[in-house]
């Protein structure tokens, strides 16, 4: 609703004038004496008007009207209704870019909140690999440039939409509410503007730019013990550019190959690391362009390892999908990586990680109720790295059993009715996949997806990374679970501790080294480390997007100051006191 408030309350002292101002009035009263010749002035006083008789009250009261006015007019009122106002400042890669946008929309924040707190109450939102509140809704202005202080830039890609999504959950229904974002307008979908008012504030310039857009270490489908580094630099300029691409492998002598590239054009390099010991791949370009960020990449190597996964299962079609999987090798020893069960479940479970497809028997992690009959996908996590390359979208689920889930697990595919197809989950740090299908009356054998769907769960049960797993980036989030007294330091070389036993999901938005190792640990020294780069055309092209921003003045203020009709009203209350003073002094 709208009313009036006061941006300046602390003028409300100078209501203390009105004590001086009594004080004179009545002090001047009473400075008066009778004369000599007093009876003749009492006479001609007697016959004085009403007006004449009321002058002087009326002449103090229009001095403390005075003093009010100017009181109030000091105190700098506003009129309209208190809105809530969320900035979202974005703070990826492009943002850090040499012509410093992120510097520019930063300062831009700042003024905004001086306008809009005290006032309105104002929320900070960083849109980078994730979003982040940094401070909450409130009508502080020293609270918001305090979180605005430690607001830095990442090397993430731009995610507004999230950031959007974070802020609605801000706003409430009843109350006149605003989203400003604050952005140099790099980014890869349409806003998502549903029910907000949306402001965009664009920043930055056209930069030219020289980055590795592709960068990766995988395993050769030929043969899974070798390797190869796949490259991509990309050119986002106007002008030709030359640079050095340094490679340094280890064990081997830094390579420079030499790039030469036309406007918007792209160079491919393919290298192959046959026998190379385990340590940091580093691609480093020369150039001197505008974002520094992706003009490195780092890739941890390490000589192909062997997984020996254990099958309890005569069924040949499972068992030949397991013996066709590169670096998977079958076995029935105990000590295997991995225990794939079929249908039949014993108790106890075995030892070790658990990939069980089918179970036809409770446990104390699950109960089985019954079988399902014809059950359809009608929830799949294809963000979830245990279904990259894999589509269960058409799969056809014929047989099934509706099971109930009595641990703490991860539902990575369900039926209409909630029934978990595919779950995750851990106990007593064992790890467990549990695909509910039967495989002779589904097709999902059939696809060439189901390679892919073993070679995910046998990454993920065995821990290994010396499969097909892609290279991180500065958008990915890791988990870290299981550390007691660790601290996690990020490539800037600062340490965050970490807590005892809990899980925490950390966003490695910041190209280079991340590490994990005691507090006390000398900084060579690690428990795990995980390089992280950016390799996103997005945020490496600085050309102008075309898109529909605004300006800072056509942002609403919300209402209207009502100081300058304070000050006017003042001014005629003082020419009119001052009139009744010199008719006074003339008469």
């Amino acid at each position: 609703h709208d009313a009036m408030t006061f941006e300046n309350p602390q003028a409300f002292w100078w209501f203390a004038l009105f004590v001086p101002v009594l004080l004179l009035h009545f002090w001047h009263r009473r400075s008066e004496h009778d004369v000599g010749a007093s009876m003749i002035w009492k006479r001609a006083l007697a016959r004085r008007t009403l007006w004449q008789r009321w002058r002087r009250h009326v002449s103090l009261a229009m001095q403390l009207l005075l003093v009010t006015l100017l009181v109030l007019a000091a105190a700098q009122p506003f009129w309209g209704s208190r809105r809530d106002i969320v900035l979202i400042l974005d703070v990826s890669a492009s943002m850090s870019a040499r012509y410093d946008a992120f510097s520019a929309a930063k300062s831009a924040a700042a003024e905004l909140v001086d306008r809009f707190a005290e006032r309105d109450h104002v929320a900070i939102v960083s849109s980078g690999s994730v979003a982040h509140l940094e401070c909450a809704l409130t009508p502080h202005a020293r609270s918001l440039h305090a979180a605005l202080e430690k607001v830095s830039p990442t090397a993430g890609p731009t995610r507004v939409n999230e950031a959007l999504r974070v802020a609605r959950n801000l706003l409430s229904d009843d109350r006149e509410s605003l989203i400003v974002l604050l952005t140099d307008a790099r980014f890869p979908n349409e806003l998502d503007t549903t029910q907000v008012d949306l402001y965009v504030l664009r920043f930055g310039e056209r930069g030219s730019n020289l980055g590795i857009v592709t960068s990766e270490v995988r395993r050769t489908m030929a043969s899974p013990r070798e390797q190869e580094l796949l490259v991509r630099v990309a050119n986002f300029s106007d002008e030709e550019a030359a640079c050095n691409l340094e490679l340094d492998v280890p064990g081997q002598d830094v390579a420079a190959i030499p790039v030469s590239l036309s406007p918007q054009a792209a160079f491919d390099y393919i290298a192959e690391l046959n026998d190379t010991p385990k340590g940091l791949v580093a691609l480093r370009l020369t150039a001197a362009d505008n974002l520094l960020a992706d003009n490195q990449t780092l890739h941890a190597v390490a000589p192909a390892d062997v997984l020996r996964v254990r099958l309890l299962s005569d069924d040949r079609t499972l068992a030949d999908a397991l013996a066709a999987l590169p670096l998977v090798e079958l076995s029935e020893t105990d000590d295997a990586a991995v225990t794939v069960i079929y249908k039949q479940v014993t108790e106890p479970l075995p030892d070790g990680p658990l990939l069980l497809i089918h179970p036809e028997q409770s446990s104390p992690l699950w109960t089985i109720d019954g079988p399902l009959l014809n059950a359809g996908i009608a929830f799949a996590r294809s963000d979830s790295p245990l279904l990259a390359n894999t589509d269960f979208r058409n799969t056809i689920f014929e047989e099934s059993m509706s099971l109930q889930v009595h641990c703490d697990h991860e539902v990575l595919a369900a039926t209409r009715n909630d029934v978990p197809l595919y779950f995750a989950c851990e106990v007593d740090g064992r790890r467990m996949l549990v695909l509910n299908t039967r495989l002779e009356s589904s097709d999902l054998p059939l696809r060439h997806t189901f390679r892919e769907f073993l070679l995910n769960a046998i990454r993920w049960l065995s821990r290994s990374d010396s499969m097909f797993s892609r290279s991180p980036t500065t958008a990915d989030i890791v988990k870290l679970d299981g550390y007691r007294q660790r601290v996690l330091m990020p490539p800037n070389g600062s340490k965050l501790r970490l807590p005892d036993d809990q899980p925490t999901l950390q966003a490695i938005d910041a190209v280079g080294l991340w590490k994990v190792q005691r507090a006390d640990a000398a900084n060579d020294v690690a428990d795990w480390s995980l390089p992280s780069n950016l390799v996103d055309a997005r945020e490496s092209n600085l050309e102008i997007p075309d898109s529909s921003t605004t300006t800072m003045d056509l942002i609403p203020s919300g209402g209207f100051p009502c100081w300058p009709y304070f000050v006017w009203i003042g001014l005629c209350v003082a020419f009119s006191n001052w009139h009744l003073i010199q008719r006074r002094i003339l008469e």
